[in-house]
């Protein structure tokens, strides 16, 4: 099957099956996504961009005082996602405030930085 069949497949899909569709996908770009974030955290690829993102603090700051804010539109975003994808990113920010220093939770912190 080439890139050009799939096309001409998804853009035939009724509107139901191609929102399961675009939901199916959107969980599993999702899942590769984190995958190698984690794999990228985990073997210190991200470090050097966690350190510059962490020295851009203010002076005499520390990581666990860092505040986290979000926009009204983020809070759009994250009400429309799936519940256990919400669960899923619940539990990923309740990690990062625990210990925000962690090498894997760091990564949120590059993502963060690199989205400004």
């Amino acid at each position: 099957m080439t890139i050009e069949d799939i096309e001409k497949a998804v853009s035939q899909l009724p509107p139901d099956d191609l929102a399961r569709f675009r939901a199916w996908f959107d969980e599993f770009e999702a899942a590769r996504f984190d995958r190698k974030v984690e794999q990228d955290a985990a073997s210190g690829r991200l470090d050097r961009l966690a350190e510059q993102a962490l020295a851009g603090l203010p002076a005499g700051s520390h990581a666990r005082d860092m505040k986290h804010l979000a926009s009204t539109a983020f809070w759009e975003a994250y009400r429309n996602l799936p519940e256990h994808i919400r669960a899923l990113a619940d539990k990923n920010y309740s990690l990062l405030k625990e210990n925000p220093e962690h090498r894997r939770r760091r990564a949120a912190v590059v993502l963060d930085w690199l989205a400004c």
